[in-house]
């Protein structure tokens, strides 16, 4: 028996096998001090107790601290008012009611070493400190996530938002999700919304609920990695936000047009990037830089209401289908949809099987290069004021004019379809139009007009 003895007194010596619990005074005061918690004794500053913060006391972090489980309630704060200085969660924090971790410099820590949690019907306030939680560690937010001071970085690890939940601040706070952030369904008809904040998600973001981009466009979203809309989810850039996507896109879900705002979203980091799904992604606007490869695999829309709705430069590329991919491009954009910049930039429609649709409300201008399919529906008049070629198919319907007669070329080996009551306008000599694809078919009451004031031939 006495040769156990050093092995129990070193294990009974070495702290408390279970944490204990403890609660605040109604008062607080600082965390080191008993005189602020219930029963005269503060947490052990080894961690292991759970700390519950009760509704109106102020608890001071004025020396490093550590615990295992920590509960504030009510209007609870904790409050770093000291610099330098850490307080290690080790396993689960809760903020209920209005509760709030205050400070003033990044030197102050919160350190989260478990799941940080904000139940629905709750608000959580923080500011004014550093928080720093492990990549293996979650932020579930279903409740108000209300950051009160851009001091400080907010670095989360994995991140689930559940409808029903709203980040939002009167101040641009930065928040980084190093690891994946989902957002799933929760209460009924309501939705995940993030308001004026910068926030940058490193990992993937999964869409199965509804995110919204809500109350204030302020603020930079960042996405590093794959963005996928599932079946049932949706992607509201309702405000018009610019956020950057240096990633992959698949959307199985809704994402509708932005009805506010610029909406533009940016590619800039170089990389090879895919957009792909089975459902429309809408932008109101996309510009890709610094080198970045982006091919749109699915739908595509741009919905730029003035112009310019697709920017490519820096040494970007955009490529509307891979060869293979039924890909489809849409612009709704007015005047000149596509801005190509130097350092090698490109711009793709010729690639098998893409698709590029002109569809303004207004006139447009056709942007002018080489295309493999496209079709023109708008009902109004879009220009072609360059050397254009089709390989594939020219598709003409509705009312919508086609008008080449500013004395350039529509040339290629792609067949002619009219539709409608629409016309093409051609002022190029010789044999027009001069697409040499077997097949033309011209609906009745569709017209080509000849322009040209010196002699044309019309093409079999």
């Amino acid at each position: 028996m006495r040769r156990w003895l050093p092995i129990l007194f070193c294990i009974l010596g070495s702290g408390p096998l279970f944490g204990a619990n403890i609660t605040s005074t109604g008062a607080g005061g600082n965390w080191v001090l008993g005189t602020s918690w219930v029963g005269g004794v503060p947490p052990n500053p080894g961690g292991g107790d759970n700390v519950t913060i009760v509704s109106g006391a102020t608890i001071n972090v004025t020396t490093n601290e550590r615990c295992n489980n920590l509960v504030l309630s009510g209007t609870a704060n904790l409050f770093f008012n000291t610099n330098a200085r850490t307080l290690r969660v080790d396993g689960t924090m809760t903020m209920n009611g209005n509760s709030q971790v205050s400070g003033n410099n990044n030197n102050r820590i919160l350190d989260l070493r478990g799941d940080f949690n904000i139940p629905s019907g709750q608000v959580g306030s923080v500011g004014g400190i550093r928080v720093a939680q492990v990549i293996t560690g979650t932020f579930n937010l279903a409740g108000t996530l209300t950051p009160t001071d851009n001091t400080g970085t907010k670095t989360f690890g994995q991140a689930n938002f559940f409808d029903g939940c709203l980040i939002d601040a009167s101040v641009t706070e930065g928040i980084i999700i190093a690891g994946n952030l989902t957002v799933s369904p929760n209460l009924a008809g309501q939705h995940s919304k993030i308001g004026r904040i910068s926030m940058t998600v490193t990992g993937t973001t999964t869409v199965i609920g509804y995110l919204e981009y809500a109350n204030s466009g302020t603020g930079t979203k960042t996405f590093n990695n794959t963005i996928t809309v599932a079946p049932g989810g949706t992607w509201d850039n309702i405000i018009g936000e610019d956020p950057v996507i240096n990633c992959s896109i698949v959307n199985d879900g809704v994402w509708p047009q932005p009805t506010g705002g610029n909406g533009r979203y940016d590619v800039n980091v170089a990389g090879t990037y895919t957009y792909s799904g089975s459902r429309e992604i809408t932008f109101t606007r996309l510009r890709i830089q610094t080198n970045a490869t982006v091919t749109n695999l699915g739908s595509l829309k741009l919905t730029q209401t003035a112009n310019v709705a697709l920017t490519v430069n820096g040494g970007g590329v955009f490529n509307n289908g891979d060869g293979v991919a039924n890909a489809v491009l849409t612009f709704t954009a007015y005047t000149n949809v596509v801005s190509l910049g130097g350092g090698g930039s490109v711009v793709n429609f010729a690639n098998a099987n893409n698709t590029v649709i002109y569809d303004a409300p207004v006139n447009q201008n056709m942007y002018s290069t080489d295309y493999a399919k496209v079709i023109c529906q708008s009902d109004q008049t879009i220009s072609i004021n360059g050397t254009t070629t089709v390989s594939t198919s020219l598709t003409i319907s509705g009312s919508t004019i086609v008008d080449i007669t500013g004395g350039t070329d529509l040339t290629g080996t792609g067949t002619l379809t009219m539709t409608g009551t629409s016309t093409l306008r051609v002022s190029s000599a010789g044999t027009v139009p001069a697409l040499t694809g077997a097949g033309h078919s011209l609906a009745a009451g569709t017209t080509i007009d000849f322009y040209r004031a010196g002699a044309q031939t019309a093409a079999p």
